[in-house]
């Protein structure tokens, strides 16, 4: 890709992927600068903007990471992917409530059953944080109605319970929890947590020392 700059270097998106390069090298500094460059060619260009945002998110700049990002959904405003790390990028940057615009844009999008269980998911823990919880259950519901075998969307339907204060419920996806995920320390942690706020010392003491023995 340095000889193809060499050759043609009006092509911005040869910069872009040059910086992919740089990135996956592990020299984030020239990817960014190349990033950059390729930005400063042609800011209109999606994928342009697109790998720009994404190096920069994940070198630690979520503000201008944002910024690209916005670009690149106002350039490609269908695009689901771009739309998911907006709205992930929103929830980063402490937007949450753009963050939840963005996500219900991108489910209402979206056609795959997976993509959009994903979409409904992290929708939930937007909710979560917002401490909005029958929104955060109702999305962490649609989750797992379109993707049964994900056990993320049943903790988070077990962890806004929880949060909820509802104890009985919460107990009752941490026991399906554990059947479907027999082996994860923390579904027996958070039964033991919602055994202790119905008084039931001896099986949260049960729960806890199963955790124990699976290194929780």
């Amino acid at each position: 890709f340095d000889e193809s700059i060499l050759i043609d270097s009006t092509k911005s998106q040869t910069y872009s992927i040059l910086a992919t390069c740089y990135f996956e090298l592990g020299d984030t500094s020239m990817a960014i600068v190349s990033g950059r460059t390729g930005y400063l060619m042609n800011s209109e260009d999606f994928q342009t903007n697109y790998t720009l945002s994404q190096i920069l998110a994940l070198s630690g700049n979520k503000k201008d990471a944002l910024f690209h990002m916005e670009k690149s959904v106002q350039l490609d405003p269908l695009n689901i992917e771009a739309l998911r790390d907006l709205a992930n990028l929103y929830y980063e940057n402490g937007e949450k409530e753009k963050s939840v615009e963005i996500f219900e844009i991108a489910i209402k999008q979206e056609d795959d059953k997976i993509f959009k269980a994903n979409l409904y998911f992290n929708l939930g823990v937007v909710y979560m944080q917002l401490e909005q919880f029958e929104d955060a259950e109702d999305n962490f519901f649609s989750a797992y109605d379109l993707n049964p075998e994900d056990t993320e969307a049943l903790s988070g339907i077990a962890q806004t319970f929880e949060n909820a204060e509802k104890w009985r419920r919460a107990s009752k996806f941490y026991r399906e929890l554990i059947e479907l995920d027999p082996e994860n320390p923390d579904h027996y942690k958070g039964m033991a947590r919602v055994l202790i706020k119905q008084g039931d010392m001896d099986g949260a003491t049960k729960y806890f020392e199963k955790a124990k023995k699976l290194g929780g």
